[in-house]
């Protein structure tokens, strides 16, 4: 995962915010490989152009497994 950029603006919100995003995250992805599923999480910021090519190896590595 790349270093994390935190916000200066009201920063301890910001940051709880994302540290509970990130263990929500680790829970779901549990849960929903438990239930044999793969799982995929695409953040918002992978699909810009400049991103592509680095994103679409990720979606075929993940897509041949």
């Amino acid at each position: 995962m790349a270093r994390q950029a935190w916000p200066r603006n009201r920063a301890a919100f910001w940051r709880a915010k994302i540290l509970g995003n990130r263990a929500r995250d680790r829970k779901v992805n549990r849960l929903l490989r438990a239930k044999g599923w793969r799982v995929l999480r695409i953040w918002e910021h992978e699909l810009r152009r400049k991103d592509e090519e680095k994103f679409l190896q990720r979606l075929r590595r993940s897509l041949v497994q």
